[in-house]
């Protein structure tokens, strides 16, 4: 019977231990806040992102007009080229293209 009263004192206590720690789980799990940061609103409203923005904006416009001037060298010079095809020898037709 002494065995018994053993056994049955030992899952009591197994038990309680049991209970105790998952009721101070539960109560940490109340006191526990999680947040998230949504970047997408931090970047469309942060200063430093802003002035970067504008940054690459400038630039993006820069390098356009860069690439538009280019583009006008290159048509200019290909027009060019197609009039005075007939009227050049071969060599010149060759270093012209070049």
């Amino acid at each position: 019977m002494r065995n018994s009263s053993r056994g049955s004192f030992f899952v009591l206590f197994s038990a309680l231990v049991v209970f105790c720690f998952f009721s101070g789980i539960a109560s940490a799990a109340d006191s526990v806040k999680i947040g998230y940061v949504d970047m997408q609103k931090l970047i469309d409203q942060s200063d430093e992102a802003k002035k970067v923005r504008s940054t690459l904006e400038s630039m993006k416009a820069s390098k356009e007009k860069e690439l538009e001037k280019m583009v006008t060298t290159a048509k200019k010079l290909e027009e060019d080229l197609k009039k005075q095809i007939n009227i050049l020898s071969d060599d010149a037709k060759k270093n012209k293209g070049r």
